[in-house]
């Protein structure tokens, strides 16, 4: 799913939705140096300021999306890094880059979609009879 998808379920209003769909498809169109880059660098590289960065990436729908995304990808760079290393012309750098990695990637595997409802339920009130 693209960003702009996710923003599209979005439950906010048609002005801030158009907004943060534009948002989305400026960050997706550039994911791979996006994905690293923070509200300010955004708003230097696309115009749009760095407080509606701020926001958008701090959506909880846009956030976990993130998450996953960089999950991901850290996860492909990890087997990239296997292959180079079965290659032979590998050094220390590159084993401690994926001994890094695959550390990274143990303590990020589990996958949290839990949601927490909490309901009160006011005492029963006793009939008078």
């Amino acid at each position: 799913m693209k960003l702009a998808e996710v923003v599209g379920l979005l439950k906010v209003n048609d002005k801030i939705k158009l907004k943060f769909t534009k948002m989305g498809i400026v960050f997706g169109d550039n994911l791979d140096d996006n994905i690293t880059k923070t509200h300010t660098e955004l708003a230097k590289d696309t115009g749009i300021p760095y407080d509606d960065w701020a926001k958008f990436l701090n959506i909880t729908e846009i956030a976990g999306w993130l998450n996953e995304t960089m999950r991901l990808l850290s996860k492909a760079g990890e087997r990239k890094l296997i292959k180079d290393l079965s290659s032979g012309n590998t050094n220390t750098a590159d084993v401690n880059a994926y001994k890094a990695l695959k550390e990274y990637n143990a303590q990020n595997s589990d996958v949290d979609n839990s949601n927490v409802v909490i309901m009160y339920l006011p005492p029963e009130e006793e009939e008078n009879v």
